[in-house]
Parts: structure tokens; sequence; C-alpha cells
């Protein structure tokens, strides 16, 4: 049985090895320093949503649900190219995949849009494990 922690702690475990040339941070860091430069990063967060599976009779387990978000930063006027490689790095990674216990379904798109020198891209993948 896991928890959210540690489903958590392989999501970025899995990012930091299959996308080693690629800046990205994680819920909670400062984005300052990846803000003011000019190359491409990723913004990864897990969203907690507490939903839990309802089961009937004496279990031990509980199955979780919850999402990866996950933002892409390019900068203005570089074009899609980069944003639509990074996507597609992000989805072979957990899109329908099990990574660190827990099992990931299909992306669906977040807001797009501009902030300041940036063009962001969103993207949320549900994912769900069977809990203590």
């Amino acid at each position: 049985m896991l928890t959210l922690e540690q489903v958590e702690q392989a999501i970025y475990v899995a990012a930091e090895s299959a996308l080693n040339d690629v800046a990205k941070i994680y819920t909670n860091m400062d984005d300052t320093s990846l803000s003011n430069g000019t190359a491409s990063w990723i913004k990864f967060k897990v969203n907690p949503t507490n939903s839990k599976q309802l089961q009937l009779g004496d279990t031990d387990s509980s199955r979780e649900w919850h999402a990866l978000v996950f933002i892409i930063y390019v900068r203005k006027g570089s074009g899609t190219q980069d944003r639509d490689r990074l996507y597609k790095r992000v989805l072979d990674l957990y899109r329908n995949k099990l990574v660190g216990g827990a099992t990931f379904m299909d992306s669906q798109p977040l807001l797009t849009g501009n902030n300041e020198n940036w063009f962001l891209a969103g993207y949320l993948i549900p994912f769900y494990f069977d809990a203590t």
C-alpha cells in the first residue's frame, strides 16, 4: 500500500531521470531563476484531490485519485516546436503507465496563455493508486 508522498516522490524521480536535459521545478519550489532565463522549462505539481473510491465491506485499502499537473513554459515567439517536443516527452513518461505504484491515465489540456515573456501550456494527467 502506498501514500501520496511516496507516489509524488516516484513521479519526481522519474522526471529527473527521463528529462535530465530539461529545466524543471516541482511543487513549492521557487521559479524565479527559470523565469528570468531563456530556455524552455516545465513546472510539475501533484494536485491532491483527496477523492477515494467507495468500497463496501471490510477492507484495509482504498483507491485514491489525484492528478499530475504540468505546465510547459516556452519563450514567446519561439514557435510551438519546443512545446510540442516537451509535451510528447512528458506524455511518453506518464500517460497510460505505471509509475511508483500509481496508474496514470490519458492527459487533459488545461488553459494556455501568456505570462510576461512566456507562452504557457498546461496539462493534467489523472492517476490513482491503492492507499493504506
